[in-house]
């Protein structure tokens, strides 16, 4: 029987790739990250990580390290009507960050570079999985290699969740979003989201100079393939009075764009095999979730199979033996896919979205109850059970009677 190259290897680099290669390795196993780019890495993100994901930020000792100038803390959300009507609130589990995708990537690869039991190979591009063997083989430009258990990190556009045969086509509706930095400092210290028709702006602070704008939009199908900084000027003017709070703030970096976005998979494993992160299913960033659910897959995949190789009970890990996985999965993302399902139709209707956010108004525990069944720390019927049902069918036959 063969040694397998490594006993895991990670073919992504993101926050998930490299939260999964830092928890693996501190349990003593042989872990490699494969990385297509060179680090840090950038890309279009909303850079705001929710309370629980700092919370597991905290568990890989990463949090303490990161330059306080260089993040920002997040209080809660506002949100604000076409009509300017606004509510905000405070999340109930404390506070959530927001930090350049650079920053975050260079301080997970800084912590990464200092594990023994963990490689990391970047400029790596991996061309093909080959499962027909004793063990998994990943075939890269530069060498091939084997592991009992691969697992894909490789975001939106998964190459290895192609390879795999486990991603399945997603429905018509297409969202993307577009990204860039400004300097200036903060006005906030909670996450302002602005609604038009099919179109949302989300102002994140980065830190004590720098603040992000994302915008997502799924009705200008037309303005796709404009080029990135006229799309953002673009719908920087759907908005007069952001237009005109940056009007003399400084563009830093890149106009990134990303999308379509709802990746969806058959499941998140197979033999030798297992998905983190965006490339494990992803359906939208309205609710701001992307990051730290990266961060818990990857917490997940790790607690559900560290032990199988400390006791060195397998030579390969077949899907059974990742059921636990997929279960865990499963069950703390269903919050995250319930809320964003009802988030995305309540966009549909402005009428419904001005309702929600008077009636939010008038009762901001709802909104901050709302916001925790989002990061799974609540259950949607734990407050209030039954006005909470007849909340949400008023609000369901309001969306229907203005169709």
């Amino acid at each position: 029987m063969t040694t397998p190259d490594f006993d895991v290897i990670i073919v992504g680099g993101g926050p998930a790739g490299l939260s999964a290669g830092i928890r693996f390795a501190k349990k003593n196993i042989r872990t490699l990250i494969l990385e297509k780019k060179s680090y840090p890495i950038d890309k279009a993100c909303g850079e705001g990580i929710m309370p629980t994901g700092v919370l597991l930020l905290q568990e890989l000792g990463l949090f303490k390290k990161i330059e306080k100038s260089k993040c920002y803390p997040i209080y809660g959300i506002s949100y604000v009507s076409p009509q300017n009507n606004r509510v905000k609130t405070n999340f109930n589990e404390g506070f959530g960050l927001g930090i350049r995708r650079t920053e975050l990537s260079k301080e997970l690869y800084t912590c990464a570079q200092k594990i023994n039991m963990l490689e990391i190979c970047e400029n790596t591009k991996v061309i093909d999985v080959n499962f027909h063997n004793q063990y998994p083989l990943v075939i890269t430009d530069k060498q091939t290699i084997s592991a009992p258990l691969i697992v894909g990190a490789d975001g939106l556009r998964s190459l290895t969740s192609r390879i795999s045969h486990l991603k399945i086509k997603s429905p018509s509706s297409k969202r993307f979003g577009i990204n860039q930095h400004f300097e200036i400092r903060p006005w906030s210290q909670h996450v302002e989201v602005y609604y038009r028709p099919g179109l949302e702006a989300y102002i994140t602070p980065c830190s004590n100079y720098e603040t992000g704008i994302t915008f997502l939009w799924d009705k200008f199908q037309d303005k796709i393939n404009t080029e990135n900084q006229q799309l953002f000027n673009f719908f920087l003017k759907q908005f007069p009075k952001l237009h005109e709070r940056l009007a003399h703030a400084k563009w830093i970096g890149p106009t990134q764009s990303i999308g379509p976005f709802n990746h969806r998979v058959s499941s998140p494993i197979r033999d030798g095999f297992a998905l983190i992160g965006d490339a494990a299913g992803y359906l939208d960033p309205i609710t701001g979730e992307g990051i730290s659910l990266g961060l818990l897959s990857a917490s997940l995949l790790v607690h559900t199979t560290a032990h199988l190789f400390k006791k060195k009970a397998v030579d390969l890990f077949t899907k059974q033996l990742l059921k636990p996985y997929e279960r865990f999965l499963k069950k703390s993302t269903r919050s995250y896919c319930l809320t964003t399902h009802f988030a995305l139709w309540i966009a549909k209707y402005p009428h419904l979205t001005e309702k929600i956010i008077y009636d939010f108004q008038k009762h901001p525990d709802y909104f901050a109850h709302f916001l925790s069944v989002n990061m799974g720390t609540k259950s949607l019927l734990s407050k209030k059970p039954f006005k909470s049902i007849e909340y949400a069918l008023r609000l369901i036959y309001c969306g229907l009677k203005g169709k």
